[in-house]
């Protein structure tokens, strides 16, 4: 059953990259595209991976400093994993001020309040 499992997310996820381009074909460059994902290792992969395999270019949607800060009661600890990815990844502002304040933060606890600003 495992294998049947990995076989029908992947499928999906080829379905949905390919969904996403034919949207962005169509739409063209008259629309932002955006992601919204956890500020962490593995939502910086997903981001990157989306944008490169799909060509589309994605701009991260609430993954940044500020959102860090607002939230920074509900970050959570950067794991010894956590960082070693980080530092792999190409630095930027947010990679930056994560890898110094040991947070990450996870995109449910974000949720619809950030637009009570």
């Amino acid at each position: 059953m495992g294998v049947f499992f990995h076989l029908v997310v992947v499928q999906m996820q080829q379905f949905l990259q390919q969904f996403l381009i034919k949207l962005s074909d169509f739409l063209g460059d008259e629309v932002n595209y955006l992601h919204f994902g956890d500020i962490d290792a593995g939502g910086f992969h997903i981001y990157n991976d989306l944008c490169k395999k799909t060509h589309i270019p994605f701009q991260m949607y609430h993954m940044d400093v500020d959102t860090l800060k607002k939230y920074d009661t509900y970050t959570k600890k950067l794991t010894k994993n956590d960082r070693k990815r980080l530092k792999s990844m190409k630095n930027n502002e947010v990679i930056t001020y994560m890898l110094k304040n040991n947070v990450k933060l996870e995109q449910e606890i974000v949720g619809d309040s950030f637009n009570e600003r």
